[in-house]
């Protein structure tokens, strides 16, 4: 009840707005994903969908991991699912000037200024890039994989899962296998069926080698590493399993965050070529 007098309240101070349809329709998705949330728990002792029920399964252990070992607050967020029947959750417009690259900015309450509009409907977001369009070149559809919820009034996060889809239209577009910064992600890009799967960042814990090491076995994996001494461990763990793994060398372009150096990045190319499991690509 609660939700719908603040719908209410909330549509009816936008109605004088000049945007305000814009809001309503904003306000109309975002009311129609918290009615189609339910409780993961829930879904997983009625569902008969295994593909779902394993996906779920995977939100729920990351969501436990996140508050038990991270130390994250252990709230609702990421514990409701929603169904919501399309293929994406919005779509985005984005807007350029004519042989510009500096993008088109929108400012909202709360959420602050952005270079896209989100649209729950897909017929909404290309009659508004068609306005701009008219007027301005360089309009196009991003057609985004989730929409956050959350930001306002402490609504729960709802995963919708489009994810693995939105990857696998792109590699049927033309994409070169897929990147990725965590092992998780990795396991659920081929577990879904991709089979090119870059890992942007060194493993070197005995657990997860175990488990990378299991995947490199079922795809082509390639890892990025940044140091001899994670090598070592990739190559120890490799070997051992009767597989070489594809490396490649992470040289850090200035941002100091990782990667070897450029000066060094010879000596450690020379190092990992001689390391049995490996199998250095660039």
């Amino acid at each position: 009840m609660m939700r719908f007098v603040l719908f209410i309240l909330f549509a009816s101070l936008l109605a004088a707005c000049s945007s305000s349809s814009f809001y309503l329709q904003g306000i109309r998705g975002q009311m129609d994903l918290l009615e189609r949330s339910q409780p993961i728990q829930e879904i997983l002792g009625s569902t008969q969908d295994e593909v779902l029920k394993k996906k779920l399964e995977r939100v729920i252990s990351i969501r436990n991991f996140a508050s038990r070992e991270l130390g994250l607050p252990d709230n609702s967020s990421y514990r409701n699912y929603a169904n919501i029947g399309r293929r994406f959750v919005l779509w985005n417009v984005f807007a350029t000037p004519e042989l510009s690259l500096q993008p088109r900015q929108w400012c909202f309450p709360i959420a602050g200024c952005v270079n896209y509009r989100g649209y729950f409907d897909e017929a909404d977001a290309r009659e508004e890039a068609a306005r701009f369009a008219a007027g301005i070149a360089g309009t196009g559809i991003g057609e985004g994989a989730a929409f956050v919820v959350g930001r306002a009034g402490g609504l729960a996060d709802i995963p919708a899962f489009a994810f693995l889809e939105v990857e696998i239209a792109q590699i049927a577009a033309g994409a070169v296998g897929m990147t990725v910064a965590k092992l998780d992600e990795a396991a659920a890009l081929i577990d879904g069926g991709l089979d090119d799967v870059l890992l942007a960042y060194e493993i070197v814990a005995e657990p997860k080698l175990a488990r990378l090491v299991h995947l490199a076995a079922q795809a082509r994996l390639t890892v990025a590493v940044d140091g001899i001494d994670g090598a070592r461990a990739l190559a120890g763990t490799a070997a051992a399993a009767g597989l070489r793994l594809a490396v490649l060398i992470e040289v850090d372009s200035g941002l100091r965050r990782c990667g070897v150096l450029p000066a060094d990045a010879g000596d450690l190319a020379e190092a990992i070529a001689r390391l049995d499991g490996l199998t250095l690509e660039g």
